[in-house]
């Protein structure tokens, strides 16, 4: 039995390590690409302002500003279906009460479809990236099976510059 629960954290603890390492280095790829398009790489790394900064690089900021509002809204909308789920299983109300109680399960389910919503602004956000770095079409696979790798792929390489003009101080901005 002792033996089992070795393999158990053996197996678990190189889990753990590999994803460990697949975060450190999405960090990293995306550090670089953010510092290829003229930002700061900090900015790559605080969970909510990074999809600002992203839709800032691929100059689509209603997209991205799309993409955090419906991901924050299906959170907030399954955290709050969840917890009145819970409450009324924990209250004493049986199961075939709740089951038959399906208006509470409707918005569980609007907050479900909100995530998949978000998710497809994910992927729309990430084509874009194909278009701001000139990544080829086929590392779309990469970026569906892999993203944190594509990012370090793109941010280390040097021939996937940043297309668009990276506009600094120095430069005078066009008005149009």
């Amino acid at each position: 039995m002792a033996a089992f629960f070795v393999l158990f954290a053996l197996i678990y603890g190189i889990m753990a390590l590999m994803a460990i390492g697949m975060i450190v280095i999405n960090c990293i790829g995306a550090w670089k690409m953010f510092v290829k398009a003229g930002e700061e790489g900090w900015k790559c790394l605080i969970p909510f302002y990074n999809i600002v900064v992203w839709g800032k690089i691929l100059k689509r900021e209603d997209i991205a500003k799309t993409r955090l509002i419906v991901t924050v809204i299906g959170v907030a909308i399954i955290s709050v279906s969840l917890g009145i789920l819970a409450l009324m299983t924990l209250s004493g109300v049986d199961e075939n009460s709740v089951i038959l109680f399906i208006g509470w399960y409707i918005p569980y389910i609007t907050g479900l479809l909100a995530l998949i919503l978000g998710k497809v602004f994910l992927y729309l956000m990430r084509c874009y990236i194909f278009e701001a770095y000139n990544v080829p079409k086929l590392f779309i696979l990469m970026f569906m099976f892999l993203p944190g790798i594509a990012y370090f792929v793109i941010g280390i390489k040097k021939e996937y510059s940043y297309q668009y003009a990276v506009q600094t101080f120095d430069q005078p901005s066009e008005m149009n």
